[in-house]
């Protein structure tokens, strides 16, 4: 009984980990994404596919559409003010 009881934990708890990886790896999945859009627009760029204009107004369009996507995500526990534009507050010494 008591075996069956902790493998039933282990179950859980592995259960929970996958859940939670998962979550993590969704919440960075965009930030990926505009990395791998930002070496491809690179690459036309220097095939000359595109021309620097077009390369540098796409990359402020997705700078800015980067900007937006970390103002609506909650900052990280301990990371205050991260991704949000703001600084941290300093303690007085």
């Amino acid at each position: 009984m008591t075996i069956g009881l902790l493998v039933g934990a282990l179950v859980v708890i592995t259960l929970l980990w996958v859940a939670i990886r998962r979550k993590l790896i969704d919440a960075e999945s965009p930030m990926q994404a505009q990395a791998t859009a930002l070496e491809q627009l690179r690459q036309l760029k220097n095939r000359g596919e595109i021309t620097s204009e077009q390369y540098e107004a796409a990359k402020a369009k997705m700078a800015a559409g980067l900007k937006k996507l970390l103002a609506t995500r909650p900052a990280a526990p301990g990371n205050r003010g991260v991704g949000r534009g703001g600084s941290t507050p300093r303690r007085s010494a």
